[in-house]
């Protein structure tokens, strides 16, 4: 999935999503508004990752739509560079003093929720449509990868393992 060829083919979208930040930037800088340059880097790396992974934007420059994407994705990452007491005193780990794990359980369900929404939309696509592995209209991205090789009889990778 990460050859160079590969890479060298997802280069059109990487420049397509970093035009979108440009014109987004001066949309911003036209009107004399402030920008959170934080947000919308986040915003533009989200949509090329994704791009390359499910060929499509998981969240769009000032939407509400894609906010609860955003919002779980930002809280597993605010979760991990925090420091957990339990991870100083490992006695404590069954208490989740700080909700740590409740926390992460909740922004992991809906990340896992999305995902599950994405596989069953390409699986759909896939079978209304007469899909014979070659896909040569359009680029194929890593979950296609993955659900030919689920769909394959001596195959190890389960829908979970997707996920």
């Amino acid at each position: 999935m990460f050859t160079m060829q590969r890479l060298d083919a997802s280069e059109i979208v990487r420049q397509e999503k970093v035009h979108k930040l440009l014109e987004h930037v001066s949309q911003y800088c036209s009107n004399k508004k402030a920008l959170n340059i934080g947000a919308a880097a986040f915003t533009t790396t989200l949509n090329i990752l994704s791009n390359v992974i499910f060929s499509r934007d998981l969240s769009q420059y000032d939407s509400v739509s894609s906010q609860g994407f955003k919002d779980a994705v930002c809280g597993l990452m605010e979760l991990s560079g925090n420091p957990n007491i339990s991870d100083f005193f490992p006695i404590l780990k069954p208490f989740d003093l700080q909700g740590f794990l409740r926390r992460s359980n909740v922004y992991g369900k809906k990340l896992l929720s999305i995902f599950d929404m994405i596989i069953d939309e390409r699986i759909q696509e896939r079978s209304s449509s007469s899909y014979d592995g070659d896909h040569s209209s359009k680029s194929r991205d890593l979950l296609d990868l993955l659900l030919d090789l689920s769909m394959k009889d001596e195959s190890e990778i389960s829908p979970n393992d997707m996920r």
